[in-house]
């Protein structure tokens, strides 16, 4: 033994993690941002510190703040995303490819962004097949019920590969031009599904209200609201691409992380990878 050090190969998603520490200054708000639990992105970081050979962050009471070290790694790593993000950009083979795809995502994503951006593919490709799976169920892809997955959560699959997007933004809103519109009854989803970020949020922020319309449908609030009958808590893409609507003022944010889900297996399968980039240019350009 020679007594040199040997140091860990660098993992994507460490990076990631310090990026979004940098972001956000604490461990439990850069778990929450990823979908993470604060001991993963402190054993995250104790990795990323391990594999590069010197330390990354200073902890403080409650908060952490980056060395110049990790600032200069942040700034290299941003360079990388670009780097990333241009090749993803490049055009798909013009011609050739036929199958069948199938995505899965929330019924939101999937009617209002998906279906859309899918359609216009698979025109361009005749020989594409899609099935759009439009439901919060996971289905799984390990299994193979499905080859791309739209996700509000990290996988803990580790044959699984994670592409984190722009976060799904949420506000409160009722129709434009309501005289009162705190005064209005609120729409949530139904008792099935307190678990959610969305009906904690109405616990939260509305205390002691009860939601007067439930339904586990988003296009059932969406409507709810355009007609004036109810405020809710809604993404904001649906607000920017239906109008009408108007956020109430004085409500506080919700933010969900994105994934973009695929089995690594698939890295190299043309197809997968046509449909990946699609719907990656098509959820970017909504929720940036």
């Amino acid at each position: 033994m020679d007594g040199t050090v040997q140091k860990r190969s660098l993992s994507w998603d460490d990076l990631l993690t310090l990026s979004t520490l940098a972001r956000n200054g604490s461990y439990a708000a850069t778990a929450r941002a990823l979908g993470l639990t604060r001991v993963t992105v402190a054993r995250r970081m104790r990795r990323l510190e391990e594999a590069l050979g010197y330390a990354l962050v200073e902890e403080r009471v409650g908060q952490v703040s980056l060395t110049e070290a990790a600032r200069q790694v942040v700034a290299t790593a941003h360079e990388m995303n670009e780097l990333v993000a241009a090749i993803g950009q490049q055009p798909p083979p013009a011609a050739g490819l036929s199958g069948l795809v199938r995505v899965t995502a929330p019924e939101g994503i999937s009617a209002y962004l998906l279906a859309p951006a899918l359609a216009r593919l698979q025109h361009a490709h005749p020989g594409l097949r899609i099935e759009l799976h439009a439901s919060s169920a996971v289905l799984s892809i390990s299994h193979k019920e499905a080859d791309l997955a739209v996700r509000l959560a990290y996988p803990e699959d580790g044959n699984l590969v994670a592409l984190a997007l722009a976060p799904l933004r949420y506000a409160m809103y009722a129709a434009a031009g309501t005289a009162d519109p705190h005064a209005l009854p609120l729409a949530g989803y139904d008792r099935a599904w307190d678990a959610l970020p969305e009906s904690h949020y109405l616990r939260k922020h509305y205390p002691g209200r009860e939601p007067a319309i439930r339904s586990n449908s988003l296009a059932a609030h969406y409507e709810c609201v355009r007609s004036g009958a109810a405020c809710a808590l809604l993404p904001e893409y649906l607000a920017r691409l239906n109008g009408g609507l108007e956020a109430l003022a004085g409500t506080a944010p919700l933010e969900k992380p994105v994934y973009l889900v695929f089995h690594g297996a698939q890295r190299d399968n043309a197809l997968i990878q046509l449909v990946r980039r699609c719907i990656e240019d098509a959820l970017c350009a909504a929720l940036n």
